[in-house]
């Protein structure tokens, strides 16, 4: 599958969205670790990563060909800022409609946005450490993070009412 689109950014910078090729793969690796290490919400932590520059030029390559599967990357001033992804599950006919999806964000380009005030800037894996941020906390913050807007904040009584809430 082939997918190209420049969008204009909030701060006016133009960002590329597109397949990721063979020649990417440092740099979806490069940012494949980094936002590994920026949250708690990818599977695994920078350090578990085994993949090889050679290892992700072939899943680019197989992700391009792919007539029901994509691998996009986000790319910002000529550096990949993110990646997105989406595959198939299975291909027997009864589970054809299966799909895996991901998303991973450099979250220091991601907004201008201000994080919430219990979420540190450095890693988010000292967030166990840490007096535990609500859920509600935790999806601001990933709104926040990826430049969406919401109308309740973390802070808000409502928020601190609540083990959920309900962002809009």
């Amino acid at each position: 599958m082939i997918y190209s689109k420049t969008v204009t950014l909030r701060d006016g910078r133009l960002c590329v969205l597109r397949n990721g090729t063979e020649p990417d793969a440092q740099g979806v690796l490069s940012n494949f670790i980094l936002t590994h290490g920026q949250t708690e919400f990818l599977t695994t932590y920078p350090d578990e990563t085994t993949l090889t520059v050679l290892q992700e030029k072939e899943y680019l390559k197989k992700k391009t060909e792919n007539p029901r599967e994509i691998e996009l990357v986000a790319e910002v001033d000529g550096v990949i800022t993110g990646t997105a992804g989406i595959g198939g599950v299975g291909s027997a006919e009864k589970t054809s409609h299966r799909a895996s999806f991901g998303i991973g964000i450099d979250r220091r380009r991601a907004s201008s946005a201000p994080l919430p005030p219990d979420i540190p800037s450095l890693s988010l894996r000292s967030w166990r450490t840490m007096s535990a941020p609500s859920p509600c906390t935790r999806a601001w913050a990933l709104l926040s993070t990826a430049g969406i807007p919401t109308v309740l904040s973390p802070g808000s009584s409502a928020a601190r009412r609540s083990s959920s809430c309900v962002l809009s």
